[in-house]
C-alpha cells in the first residue's frame, strides 16, 4: 500500500512538472492551428497603424524576406528592405539595391515574437482572444531608448477556422513602436513568386555617400534642425540618388526609407541644388541670420562642393539650410 502511495506521488509530481513547463500543449485546437500556421514555409503579413499606411512582409523560410512600406490603400511604395538569405539590401530604385547594416526586424506576432503560443507564459485567454506581453526593444529604431515598457499583444483567432488568418493588434505609446493591427496568413502562390523574383534580382551595388544636416526655417514650417542624414548614389542607378532616413534600417516605427535626393544630377556627375544660394551663416546659427540671408539671396544652382551653408528656396519666406558634412567621390559620382 505504501509502495502504491509512493508511486502515485511520483506520478503526480511528474504530471505537475509537465503542466508547469508545457502549460499550453493541451490548448484548444485553435492554438495548435495558430502555431501550425505561423510555422508555414511562406507567410504574408499586413500591418495597418490606422489608415495612414503600414507595411507588407513576405517571409519565405530558408530563403529570405521582402518588407515593403504601403500607402493608405495597401499599395507598396518603391522602396523596400530585402533579406536575400545572405545580407540586407535597400531598394532605392527599380532593380537597384544598396547593402545596409544594422537592420531591425519589425514586431510581428508569431514570426518575430511568440512563435509558439502554446508555450507562452502568462497568457490571458478570453474566448478566442489571447493576450500576452512582449519586450519590444528589438524592433525600435537605434536612435530610440533601448529599454521600453512591455507591449501588450492581442491575437484574435476567431477567423482562423474560416479564413486561415490570424488577426492581432498592439497598443503602445506612438513614436517608439507603432500601435496597429495585423493580418497573418499563408502566402499565396502569387505572393511567393513575386517575393522570389525580388530576392533573385536583389544584388548589392556600390555607392557614393553624402552626409548632410538640414535646418528647416520660415514663417509656416517653423525652425527644426535635423540630425545628420545620408544621400546615396548607387553605381547601378546613378540617376536615382536617394535620401536615407532613420526608418531605412527598419524597426516597427515605420517611416520614410529612401526618397528622392534633394539635389539634381542633370548637369553631369557633380550634383547641384536647384533654386539655391549660399551664405556664411551656420546651419546651427541663429535663425534670424538665415532668414535675413534667405530674404536677400539670388537663387540659382549651387554645387554641393561649396563649404558654405546652402539655402534652398521652398516657397515664399520658407526654405531649408543645408550643411554638407562629408562626401565620398566615386567614378560615377564627383564631389
Amino acid at each position: 500500500m505504501r509502495l502504491h502511495a509512493v508511486l502515485l506521488g511520483v506520478v503526480l509530481a511528474a504530471l505537475a512538472g509537465w503542466l508547469l513547463f508545457w502549460p499550453r500543449e493541451d490548448h484548444p485546437d485553435l492554438v495548435r492551428a495558430r502555431d501550425s500556421l505561423v510555422a508555414s514555409d511562406a507567410l504574408v503579413v499586413r500591418f495597418d497603424p490606422g489608415g495612414v499606411g503600414g507595411y507588407r512582409f513576405v517571409s519565405l523560410k530558408d530563403e529570405g524576406w521582402l518588407w515593403e512600406r504601403t500607402d493608405a490603400d495597401g499599395e507598396p511604395y518603391p522602396d523596400a528592405l530585402v533579406f536575400n538569405g545572405d545580407q540586407h539590401l535597400l531598394r532605392v530604385a527599380d532593380s537597384c539595391y544598396i547593402p545596409i547594416l544594422d537592420v531591425r526586424s519589425p514586431l510581428i506576432p508569431g514570426i518575430t515574437v511568440v512563435p509558439r503560443l502554446s508555450r507562452q507564459p502568462d497568457l490571458d485567454e478570453q474566448g478566442e482572444h489571447y493576450i500576452y506581453a512582449v519586450a519590444p526593444g528589438f524592433a525600435a529604431r537605434s536612435d530610440y531608448p533601448s529599454s521600453l515598457p512591455d507591449l501588450e499583444v492581442t491575437e484574435d483567432l476567431s477567423t482562423l477556422r474560416a479564413e486561415a488568418t490570424i488577426l492581432a493588434s498592439t497598443g503602445s505609446d506612438p513614436g517608439y513602436i507603432w500601435r496597429g493591427s495585423y493580418s497573418i496568413a499563408r502566402a499565396t502562390p502569387a505572393d511567393i513568386s513575386g517575393a522570389r523574383a525580388v530576392l533573385a534580382s536583389a544584388r548589392p551595388s556600390g555607392y557614393a555617400e553624402i552626409v548632410l544636416r538640414e535646418r528647416v526655417f520660415g514663417n509656416i514650417i517653423g525652425n527644426i534642425i535635423s540630425e545628420p542624414s545620408s544621400v546615396v548614389v548607387a553605381e547601378d542607378c546613378p540617376d536615382h540618388p536617394a535620401r536615407l532616413w532613420p526608418g531605412s534600417r527598419g524597426g516597427q516605427a515605420e517611416g520614410l526609407r529612401a526618397t528622392p535626393a534633394p539635389f539634381d544630377l542633370s548637369h553631369g556627375l557633380t550634383p547641384v541644388f536647384r533654386n539655391s544660394a549660399t551664405t556664411s551663416a551656420s546651419v546651427r546659427g541663429p535663425v534670424e541670420y538665415l532668414t535675413r540671408a534667405f530674404a536677400d539671396a539670388s537663387f540659382g544652382d549651387v554645387p554641393i562642393t561649396t563649404t558654405d551653408t546652402i539655402l534652398v528656396n521652398r516657397g515664399p519666406y520658407n526654405g531649408v539650410a543645408i550643411g554638407i558634412i562629408s562626401c565620398t567621390s566615386r567614378p560615377w559620382f564627383h564631389c
